[in-house]
């Protein structure tokens, strides 16, 4: 069933009642067993492999690539789902921050908002393994898209000033050259786009860290 299918994809989510009309759900995980950077960590492993899938593809166009790719996207929303869950909690009550890893609860706004983009890259590399077999998927096009996903990681991580140059020097010469009949340029600049919100969600995380914390009473 849909209903099914969808909790395949949630961590932690079990059906312990159902009926003809009616499911009833409880999370039996504690959203506290992994720290945020680790579920964080974990959604950007997933995204570089499917990358790497993708450019495998278009090297040898084995279609059992694509389907990895699909398939893994469920993982990433597993995590972004227990994320979601894990910042939610914290919210109402400040004592997770610490089980979660995190210093301060603003912070939590810029890690959501990665852990976010890193669910909508999923989502294009998806977009991008549906229609792969009908277009001309190029081994550069995805490498273009694996070094923007690369520098944005290292970006949000570190916030070095290198990766910062180098994603802005990309998204503007990729932009100027792109075709805008051509839906691979589209998923691919979706991805360089996506890339710079990375950025972003840095520039946010390094102005609310450097507030002074703030009672968690």
């Amino acid at each position: 069933s849909p209903l099914r299918r969808t909790l395949t994809r949630l961590v932690g989510l079990e059906v312990v009642e159902e009926g003809a009309d009616y499911v009833v759900l409880q999370m039996v995980a504690d959203a506290s067993v992994m720290s945020a950077d680790r579920v964080l960590g974990r959604m950007e492993v997933l995204v570089m492999n499917s990358l790497r899938e993708l450019e495998l593809y278009a090297e040898e166009g084995d279609p059992e690539l694509l389907r990895g790719v699909i398939e893994r996207d469920e993982e990433v929303d597993k995590f972004y789902f227990l994320l979601s869950r894990q910042v939610s909690l914290a919210l109402r009550n400040p004592s997770y921050l610490k089980q979660l890893g995190v210093e301060d609860r603003p912070l939590l706004l810029p890690l959501f908002n990665y852990g976010k983009t890193l669910e909508r890259v999923g989502d294009v590399e998806v977009a991008i393994a549906r229609v792969a077999p009908s277009i001309r998927l190029t081994k550069s096009a995805v490498e273009t898209a694996r070094r923007a996903v690369e520098a944005g990681i290292r970006v949000f991580r570190t916030g070095e000033e290198d990766g910062k140059r180098f994603l802005a020097s990309l998204y503007t010469d990729y932009f100027s050259k792109v075709r805008p009949d051509s839906l691979l340029d589209h998923l691919i600049g979706n991805i360089i786009s996506l890339s710079l919100d990375m950025v972003e969600s840095r520039i946010e995380y390094e102005v609310f860290r450097e507030r002074p914390p703030r009672s968690s009473s």
